[in-house]
């Protein structure tokens, strides 16, 4: 990272080799390669590098970013959700960044973006209530609506108080958005 930030890509490129060579798995590393490896001209040695770091660490937001774009720039909004998931999940990730990538990847009601959401969400053990608390903000209003309400139509359980709030502060954000989510509220409060 020093070699990068000095603007030497020639060590940072090798420093990125030989942290590979040692540890070849942590996604980690291969971000800094890809980053190394486009800053010394080598496009496209970088792009296959951070496909495999992402391909390796879906808990690495770098990765992730970039194979989200990457997925945006193909076309393939399943992919590109999968891996905004995944982003959304880390701390790291700016909700700046998730906003802008969630207008992109969740622009069509309806679309496949939205119904991959709406199956991760639904299949998620763990993390739903970040989900609630973070995707409230960072994802559009009738997006994130339709998320829910999709989730809950497949199944998904949410903890009602959490709900309830994530549904209060998406109102002071677009009212109809949450007038939308009124009955899943009502049916929460029933079961």
């Amino acid at each position: 990272m020093a070699a990068l930030e000095a603007g030497d890509p020639a060590i940072a490129l090798a420093e990125a080799e030989v942290l590979v060579q040692r540890r070849p798995v942590p996604a980690e590393y291969l971000s800094l390669l890809a980053i190394a490896q486009a800053r010394a001209g080598q496009a496209e040695r970088a792009a296959l590098t951070i496909q495999i770091a992402g391909q390796r660490g879906w808990r690495e937001p770098l990765a992730q970013e970039s194979v989200l774009r990457l997925a945006l720039a193909a076309g393939d909004k399943p992919e590109a959700a999968r891996r905004y998931a995944a982003l959304m999940l880390h701390s790291a990730a700016s909700n700046d960044v998730l906003q802008e990538l969630g207008e992109q990847v969740l622009d069509e009601a309806g679309g496949p973006g939205r119904q991959t959401m709406i199956d991760i969400v639904s299949a998620a053990e763990r993390w739903q209530s970040r989900f609630l608390r973070r995707g409230q903000v960072v994802i559009k209003p009738d997006a994130f609506a339709e998320i829910i309400a999709g989730s809950v139509a497949q199944g998904k359980a949410f903890d009602c108080p959490a709900l309830e709030q994530a549904v209060r502060a998406l109102a002071r954000r677009d009212q109809e958005a949450a007038r939308s989510l009124a009955p899943t509220i009502e049916n929460c409060r029933r079961n």
